[in-house]
């Protein structure tokens, strides 16, 4: 039971909190107006500001370092000028760090320019980039290669997961991600990289990134039938609500809900099988168009060695490991490839690797368009949400969109 005023002491001051308690009410309320703001501008930024914050100026880094609060970080680039309510600030030290510890979203952006070259000798357009792979690469760097004080520190390498669909065929180009394996240093030893395509590419898929060296393996994605929950059913289908869904995707739904929570894929197959003797051709040919993408990224299962066994592959994720998911396929349109990165995001969100993670969708504006762009950012974006404390969620979230656009 609470005490009531009575039962204080009148000779005690109970209402008389610590210097460090009381300013931490304030920064709970988020009021800087209050009585006690009279510090300077540096001491007035709250330390959940300071630990939270994905960019920080040299300034902010050494003030840091001085109450020892950070443990890990990477050298992002310069910061040329600071630009607030018409202020301009040039800083004294330009360094530009990345907080490795804390949660982000980060929108990489932009476009390539030309530049028309026109002399008495030569004419030419010349393209140059803007930069975005750069970028999103050294950020990858900073949270995957550790032993490398040039970069920054980083005690704990994360998990990383790049998402790409480009043009498929012989022309394709490796995802730029993947050279993070190599270096021309050999005091820098970049992470193991793990490329998953599809099997109807894998040995095209094997020569365009055989220049990258042996670091860098290409396999073919394949999934389990235990990773394949109901969620997954719906996105390789792309279904987004019911009242949008074909008569027979109805069905589907049906025995979905029907399952519940005794769903397995053996047994939901088994209910399909028949529930089609019901489909008219039409719907028949619909759904086989569907269902044969599915079984095509469906690992055929060999037999157990012992009685009793499961066939398990290994995980897909690792700490200090790069998982590329290249989908660049000639066979693969759009829609496709999204519901294969929705199934992908769920398995990462679910991962133990004992270690944060980061998210990177490649190319974002090809495969975040309409009806793709809720679904994809509602598992990237939203899913963490789940996790049970704070903490969980601090480990994990660390977005990266690459596009041409916000």
């Amino acid at each position: 039971m609470a005490p009531s005023t009575a039962d204080i002491p009148r000779g005690e001051d109970h209402t008389s909190d610590s210097d460090s308690s009381h300013e931490l009410e304030w920064q709970l309320l988020d009021d800087t107006d209050s009585s006690d703001s009279e510090a300077t501008n540096q001491d007035s930024i709250s330390t959940h500001d300071l630990l939270t914050a994905p960019l920080m100026s040299r300034e902010a880094y050494t003030y840091i370092q001085r109450e020892k609060r950070i443990a890990q970080y990477g050298v992002i680039g310069k910061a040329l000028s600071v630009h607030h309510k018409g202020r301009v600030e040039v800083m004294e030290d330009q360094r530009l760090y990345l907080n490795t510890n804390t949660p982000f979203s980060a929108v990489v952006c932009g476009v390539q320019g030309k530049y028309t070259l026109d002399s008495p000798f030569i004419a030419a357009h010349v393209f140059l980039g803007s930069g975005k792979s750069h970028t999103v690469s050294t950020i990858l760097e900073n949270m995957l290669i550790s032993g490398f004080s040039a970069i920054g520190s980083l005690s704990k390498a994360l998990c990383g997961l790049v998402l790409h669909y480009g043009e498929g065929g012989p022309s394709a180009l490796p995802n730029e991600a993947a050279w993070l394996s190599s270096s021309l240093s050999s005091h820098v030893n970049g992470p193991p990289v793990h490329v998953y395509v599809s099997r109807s590419s894998l040995q095209t898929m094997r020569q365009i990134y055989a220049p990258l060296g042996g670091k860098v393996t290409v396999e073919p994605l394949l999934f389990q039938s235990s990773e394949l929950d109901a969620a997954a059913i719906l996105s390789m289908m792309a279904v987004g609500s019911s009242e949008s869904a074909p008569l027979y995707m109805q069905i589907i739904l049906s025995l979905l809900r029907d399952l519940g929570e005794n769903y397995t894929y053996k047994a939901f197959m088994d209910k399909l099988e028949l529930s089609k003797q019901k489909f008219n051709p039409a719907q028949l040919t619909g759904l086989e168009q569907r269902l044969s993408l599915l079984t095509s990224f469906l690992n055929p299962s060999p037999p157990p060695k012992k009685k009793g066994a499961t066939a398990l592959r290994p995980s897909l994720f690792h700490a200090g490991q790069l998982t590329i998911i290249d989908l660049s396929d000639p066979f693969l349109d759009t829609s496709s490839a999204c519901g294969l990165f929705e199934i992908i995001v769920r398995l990462f969100v679910r991962a133990d690797v004992g270690t944060g993670k980061v998210l990177v969708v490649d190319e974002a504006h090809k495969i975040l368009k309409r009806s793709h762009k809720v679904s994809l950012e509602s598992h990237t974006t939203a899913a963490p949400f789940g996790y049970e404390n704070h903490h969980k969620y601090s480990s994990f979230a660390r977005f990266v969109f690459r596009g041409n656009s916000p």
